[in-house]
């Protein structure tokens, strides 16, 4: 478990370190901006740009990336039985 979780903070550290060396070579940092279509999509563009700047996470953490999702992705009617 704390391999784990040394694992997890490491992320963050090793993005520093990574942020340091770039620094070196002097980059020229640009705003970016994000669009989308309304409010209401807003957590989901959310969790796909994380997902697509995020490194692979540990099976705990995709079992609670579904935990969360299903939690905001609303419930899909089941069609009910015909009589």
């Amino acid at each position: 478990m704390l391999r784990t979780v040394y694992w997890g903070l490491d992320r963050f550290r090793r993005g520093s370190s990574l942020h340091r060396f770039k620094a070196k070579f002097g980059p020229c940092w640009e705003d970016r901006y994000l669009a989308v279509p309304g409010a209401s999509t807003l957590p989901e563009v959310l969790i796909a740009v994380v997902r697509a700047h995020l490194p692979p996470i540990s099976g705990a953490a995709v079992w609670i990336r579904s935990v969360i999702e299903s939690v905001l992705r609303p419930a899909t009617a089941k069609p009910s039985p015909a009589a």
